[in-house]
This record gives C-alpha cells, structure tokens and sequence, in this order.
C-alpha cells in the first residue's frame, strides 16, 4: 500500500527487507539487512553481507549521547561473508531500544573498521 505525499505524488511501501547497503572504491559491498513484521514493524531479523576485501567491518547505527556515531551503543561487526546475526544480535538491539524498523529508519547508519 502506497503513501500520499503532501504534493500529490505517491510514496512507494518499504521494501522488507529493508537493505542498506555501502561500496568501497573496488566495488566492495557492506550490507544489512533488516526483516521487519508488516503490521507490528517489529524487527525479526538481521543479516550482513560483507565481500572479500571490504576493509570496512562494522555497522554503526545512529548516534551516541555525544552526536558522534563512534559512540553509539548500536554496533555490529560484520564478518566476510552471509551471515544471519538473527540469533545473536536481535535480543541486544531490542535491549538497547532498536525495536523497529522505524528506529532503525529515523537514525544515522554508518560504516568504520574495527
């Protein structure tokens, strides 16, 4: 189901997964996925994608009480590789406040090395 926009036009339903993905300057990606449930948005799962050669190895989402995303309490360390964080990071993101998929869209998410 489609959004009106104040201008008439139509904004398009979210894609679930919700995908973010970054490139280096080889064409290496990073990538997040976020499973979400349609009608609650809870988040439900977690996956990374991260190519052979991608320096960059963690996923740092939103900002800490500083405004710098170093300090955010939301990292994820992304192995080479799928890989399904599920299991491991879903309970921890839920326990510091990462419920939705509209926490996860209202914040800045970034990319560093570890």
């Amino acid at each position: 189901m489609s959004t009106a926009r104040p201008n008439g036009g139509m904004v398009p339903p979210l894609a679930n997964p919700y995908v973010w993905r970054v490139w280096d300057d080889a064409g290496r990606q990073l990538q997040v996925s976020f499973t979400w449930v349609p009608v609650t948005r809870l988040l439900l799962g977690i996956a990374t994608v991260r190519d052979d050669g991608m320096a960059w190895n963690r996923v740092l989402i939103g900002l800490g009480s500083d405004g710098s995303p170093d300090t955010t309490p939301w990292k994820l360390d992304v192995p080479v590789g799928n890989t399904d964080l599920t299991s491991v990071l879903t309970g921890l993101l839920v326990g510091l406040g990462l419920t939705t998929i509209d926490n996860v869209l209202a914040t800045q998410i970034t990319v560093t090395t570890v």
